[in-house]
């Protein structure tokens, strides 16, 4: 048998001319002698092959057969697994070269046990590829140890090599092209162990295969030279710490040093340490001989953290927003900036994930933010785009470090700004320190085997109310393993219930919601189907956002879109229906980078969004205040007839002050109209450049506010009604001119309002219009305010009308 394998090595190596390098190194793998080789790597299937191949009496269920061109499995379906393996040392490596000239749909069995029926196996189905556990001959006996992973780059390779292996307890697996250039194309791992020595090839339960296996050995990976796509792979292996004392190229040896006798040097980077292990990042030409020496492989990591990446250091506290943070990091920089800077900022929790993770906001306000319009910039609904926590954690950091900035100071006097870095704690955390392969849903445990795995969690970006489910599967999916999966029901998150409450609270005037994975402004509605308000100001004040926003690296700009592709359940639709505020969403960058320049560029063109906002929110707009005749705030529904709506939007007043805030696509007349019951309230208002206000009295009585995250207003007194109001609510216009408060105090809470003062009065104190300039109010309503405001007892009310 040596002498045979012999011989067939050297005809390796002497193959005709023409063939590539890598295909020559290739051919001098060595194979051992208790391998096997079908055909041969470099040609069409020789005698001495099929010689071999018989040789070490194969265990085979099935009708396979062997050609010209290696092994092609049954075709036949059935609902038995079928197999062609040969035993081997569980010590060799697999390695097969694949015919996929007409798609590959059947599988590689690694360390089978013929009488069992059981192992580890690699099976490949249309484009993609998984690792396996296989318990028995029926597909109920199949267990998946990683999901399909797409294969992009083999979608037009005739043939394809498998390299597997068993190390530390983990099962390896490359799938490159021979012929590419580009390195190893996927890498697929999963802690499994090796139980009996038999290799070869498998059909599934249930399938007619595709494709044939054009050539297969066992090799010693410790002495076989490595394919180069796997030489200069990367990988992160674990190295137990106890016995074998390791340590990087470039690490400080430390208190005890460390020398050639009693360390191995690893040439790597050491990226974390685990208890007794220590993880280094490694090319697959270390990992070999890290395998075959003297240091003991705990494994490789088979999910891959962001963490891991270089340049990706989240034990950093670093507070320039550019820096990734870890959830424990973000929640730190969150505490800081509430620690110092108490009078402009408020640590709030909004709930609890479904793992006990705290669900933080910082409101940005001078002043009690209570009184003011909000507005909402939140990030990281998909745990899996860090870069959008980042852009966040910028506008914290500018608005408070330029605080006494003239503009910005105006914008924390104005505003109540909520800044909620990480919508999804739960899949941010599984991101950055689990596995970058999972963080875009949320953590909840979908199929209840006590895990959150990548296949587990709901995506939070599809589980909200508005048109929750309404495209099917296509903008949203039912299969709880589906990446997009919408949830059991509409709103069924605590994340979700978070940022709802938070908005039925707050009736947010604006938000960005931030993603990565495009640059792009979307403005609702994004949901195909549903009819957005004419004229669209929500698409007006997108487009002023992006008028101010700087052209991407690549000179894409940040154009205003309805969608970039079919979606319902959505963050921003809900916030429009819901409470009729302008929710946009940026998508800020193509992805998260880990170039400290990029990051920096990307944050820094992102910026100009939500400054381009805080701009716009000085108006065109109108804002306004409904109370009862007690001076109750009372909920009520408010709409503009001259912006029409579609989709059966009830847009209120809110609840614990009777406040809205509206914008208008830009300076005109207006129609307010207020629909209490059966009560109807119309003003007309003049809108200029910047918000006008209006105040406005219903007979209505006042509404609970149960659950309201700040406490009811306190109700208006006497003679002190008029500096509650917003400014210039209800003097002047047709009936006095007014000294009115400059814009910028337009919207500061009631204490900060001075008295407006009527100047040059043309009719009687009794005819004051209590509504907006040059609206007039009906005699019943005006006359009750005057009262209210004079602190006119009923004995008073009897001598002025006497």
């Amino acid at each position: 048998m040596s002498s045979m394998l012999s011989h067939l090595l050297r005809a390796s190596c002497a193959q005709p001319s023409g063939l590539t390098r890598l295909s020559a190194i290739l051919g001098c793998l060595s194979v051992l002698n208790v391998g096997f080789l079908m055909g041969s790597f470099f040609g069409s299937a020789s005698v001495e092959a099929q010689e071999l191949l018989r040789a070490p009496s194969p265990r085979v269920e099935g009708e396979w057969s062997l050609g010209e061109s290696g092994l092609i499995p049954p075709s036949d379906s059935t609902k038995r697994l079928r197999y062609w393996v040969v035993e081997g040392a569980k010590t060799s490596a697999l390695r097969a070269r694949l015919s996929a000239d007409a798609g590959l749909d059947f599988g590689l069995l690694v360390g089978f046990d013929p009488q069992r029926g059981s192992g580890l196996a690699v099976h490949f189905h249309r484009g993609s590829a998984r690792l396996e556990a296989v318990t028995g001959p029926s597909a109920s006996d199949i267990t998946p140890l990683t999901e399909f992973e797409a294969m992009p780059n083999l979608k037009k390779a005739d043939v394809i090599e498998v390299f597997a292996i068993s190390t530390g307890g983990s099962l390896l697996v490359w799938i490159f092209d021979p012929d590419s250039k580009r390195g190893a194309t996927l890498m697929l791992a999963a802690d499994a162990e090796l139980s009996a020595g038999f290799w070869g090839a498998f059909v599934p339960v249930k399938r007619a295969a595709k494709g044939h296996v054009a050539a297969m050995e066992l090799v010693d990976p410790c002495v076989a030279e490595l394919p180069v796509p796997i030489a200069n792979s990367k990988l992160f292996v674990r190295v137990d710490k106890k016995t074998s004392r390791v340590m990087a190229l470039d690490e400080e040896p430390g208190e005890e040093p460390l020398n050639a006798r009693d360390a191995r040097v690893v040439n790597g980077r050491l990226v974390e340490e685990q208890g007794s292990s220590r993880v280094f990042e490694v090319s697959g030409q270390e990992w070999r001989r890290l395998h075959c020496g003297q240091t003991r492989v705990r494994g490789v990591v088979t999910e891959t953290p962001f963490k891991y990446l270089e340049g990706a250091d989240l034990s950093s506290d670093a507070l320039d927003g550019l820096t990734y943070l870890s959830p424990a990091g973000t929640e730190r920089f969150l505490k800081h900036y509430a620690a110092r800077y108490p009078d402009l900022a408020q640590l709030v929790e909004l709930g609890v994930t479904h793992q006990g993770r705290p669900i933080q906001a910082l409101v940005l306000s001078r002043g009690d933010p209570a009184g003011k319009p909000a507005i909402l910039l939140n990030s990281a609904h998909h745990g899996n785009e860090p870069l959008s926590v980042n852009f966040t954690l910028d506008a914290i950091r500018t608005l408070l470090e330029n605080r006494d900035a003239p503009e910005t100071s105006d914008w924390l006097d104005r505003f109540a700004i909520w800044c909620l870095p990480v919508v999804n704690p739960d899949g941010y955390a599984a991101h950055m320190e689990v596995s970058q392969r999972m963080g875009r849903k949320n953590g909840l445990d979908t199929n209840g085997d006590g895990q959150v795995q990548r296949e587990d969690g709901v995506d939070l970006n599809r589980n909200y109310p508005f048109r929750w489910g309404e495209t099917g599967e296509e903008g949203s999916r039912s299969r709880p393993v589906h990446a997009w999966y919408r949830g059991a029901s509409p709103g069924s998150e605590p994340e979700t219930q978070a940022v709802m409450a938070l908005a039925r609270s707050e009736h947010f005037l604006a938000s960005i919601s931030y993603h990565i994975g495009n640059i792009a402004i979307l403005a609702p509605y994004t949901t195909e189907d549903v009819e957005s308000p004419t004229p669209n100001e929500a698409w007006s004040v997108a487009e002023s956002v992006a008028e101010g926003m700087p052209s991407w690296l690549d000179k894409r700009v940040y154009d205003v879109r309805r969608n970039l592709y079919t979606v319902d359940g959505t963050d921003q639709d809900w916030l429009r229906h819901e409470t009729g505020c302008v929710a946009l969403l940026v998508e800020g960058s193509p992805s998260s980078p880990i170039k400290l320049d990029e990051r920096r560029t990307a944050v820094h063109a992102v910026r100009q969004s939500w400054i381009g906002l805080l701009r716009r929110s000085i108006g065109p707009g109108i804002s306004g205040r409904l109370v009862n005749r007690s001076g109750e705030p009372v909920v009520a529904v408010v709409s503009i007839d001259e912006i029409e709506l579609h989709a059966g939007e009830q847009w209120t007043s809110r609840c614990r002050d009777g406040r809205f805030h509206r914008f208008v696509p830009g300076p005109g007349t207006y129609t307010v109209r207020i629909v209490t019951g059966e009560e109807s309230v119309v003003r007309s208002v003049v809108v200029g450049d910047h918000f006008e206000s209006v105040f406005i009295i219903v007979d209505a009585a006042a509404t609970s506010c149960d659950g309201q995250l700040w406490p009811p207003a306190t109700p208006y007194q006497p003679p002190n009604f008029a500096a509650a109001l917003p400014a210039a609510a209800c003097f002047g216009g047709a009936h006095g001119a007014v000294k009115r408060p400059q814009p910028v105090a337009a919207l500061l809470p009631p204490s900060a309002l001075d008295e407006p003062t009527v100047t040059s009065p043309t009719e009687s104190e009794n005819t004051c219009g209590c509504a907006m300039r040059r609206s007039r109010p009906s005699w019943p309503e005006a006359c009750w305010f005057m009262l209210l405001l004079l602190g006119a007892s009923r004995r008073g009310l009897n001598r002025r009308r006497g």
